[in-house]
């Protein structure tokens, strides 16, 4: 996600948009997710349509996982 973590490492804009580009290239989308795509994931978790889902670790990183 596009946030304001990456301003903490120190890049000027152009570090950052690179930095960026890099990462969301190894995603099958070739975005990095937006902050209410991950929050969607919470809410589901929170809710009662997940009442079934236990002990499971749920991955909100835009399949960049192996």
């Amino acid at each position: 996600m596009d946030t304001p973590f990456y301003d903490l490492l120190g890049m000027n804009d152009e570090q950052k948009n690179a930095f960026i580009k890099r990462i969301a290239g190894s995603a099958p989308s070739g975005r990095l997710p937006k902050v209410e795509e991950v929050a969607q994931v919470a809410l589901f978790l929170a809710s009662a349509e997940a009442s079934f889902v236990s002990g499971q670790a749920v991955a909100a990183d835009f399949a960049a996982h192996p």
